[in-house]
């Protein structure tokens, strides 16, 4: 039971082959109906973060569920994530994602709520 969920992705991985940087890619591209050489765009990463079979697999449906777009270590990757997040709230409005990279002291690029 949880009544906060949070959707982590690393904004590293677009860009580059699922079969690279998906943690079990064959499920992930099975649930985007993608073969495993398919480049990560940021339609693919937030259609697999709102995917019932993907972060949002077993979330109550009391839950609060927000996203973050960890890895955004610099300008391009900050863009990625702002389209990214663009890409979540079309699909599900109303959805609160942050954009940030952990390892800076100034963490939080951007909150899309």
């Amino acid at each position: 039971w949880a009544d906060t969920v949070i959707a982590v992705s690393g904004l590293d991985a677009v860009g580059k082959p699922l079969s690279e940087t998906c943690f079990r890619s064959e499920l992930a591209c099975g649930v985007l109906g993608v073969p495993l050489d398919t480049v990560l765009t940021p339609d693919l990463l937030a259609q697999l973060i709102l995917s019932e079979n993907g972060q949002k697999k077993g979330l109550p449906k009391t839950a609060f569920f927000s996203v973050l777009l960890n890895k955004a270590d610099n300008q391009n990757r900050i863009l990625l994530g702002i389209e990214t997040a663009k890409r979540i709230r079309d699909i599900m409005p109303n959805t609160r994602v942050v954009i940030a990279s952990l390892r800076d002291r100034d963490t939080v690029k951007a909150i899309m709520y």
